[in-house]
């Protein structure tokens, strides 16, 4: 495919609940540096990620989210897919705080699979690695206000990945 069909797009993952907490910022930050940097103009995102209080001429959609109920990392990934194919994106760039981005790529990657979209692209990876305190007591999401809540839960699930993806994906995708 030539570069000038390419279409770029973005999916930036939040750490935790609230725009206001730092880790959401600093990957809202990120991805439109990012985003910039490529000249993507497409995002996809949660709304605790502000992208557009950092970037304005992007154009931002949102995962679909209960309310109480933050979607999964394979959920947020298989939207990502849809979302890409629907805007006919063919590669995509994530952005991701350290803590979680090695479950981001695979869980995209597994998404990928599943939808059968082999001609869309993972391009890059953008890890936040400025020093941030990733994990926030005003999170409401529970597992990310400490690294005592979220990495045994975050072990377990990258082990399940291992040993079998097919439970993994039971369990992931809810």
């Amino acid at each position: 495919m030539s570069a000038e069909t390419q279409k770029k797009g973005l999916v930036a993952f939040a750490f935790g609940a609230g725009k206001e907490i730092g880790s959401n910022q600093t990957i809202a930050q990120l991805a439109a540096k990012v985003a910039k940097k490529y000249g993507i103009g497409y995002c996809l995102t949660q709304a605790d990620v502000p992208v557009k209080d950092y970037l304005r001429t992007i154009q931002v959609w949102f995962v679909a989210e209960k309310k109480g109920c933050p979607p999964s990392t394979l959920q947020i990934c298989r939207q990502a897919v849809r979302w890409a194919q629907a805007q006919k994106i063919n590669e995509v760039v994530l952005v991701a705080a350290r803590p979680h981005f090695k479950r981001c790529a695979f869980d995209f990657r597994l998404a990928v699979q599943e939808a059968k979209a082999y001609d869309l692209m993972l391009s890059y990876i953008h890890v936040c690695t400025k020093k941030t305190r990733w994990y926030c007591k005003r999170s409401t999401q529970l597992r990310t206000r400490s690294p005592w809540l979220w990495w045994p839960r975050e072990i377990l699930l990258r082990t399940i990945m291992i040993i079998s993806r097919s439970f993994y994906k039971k369990i992931a995708g809810r």
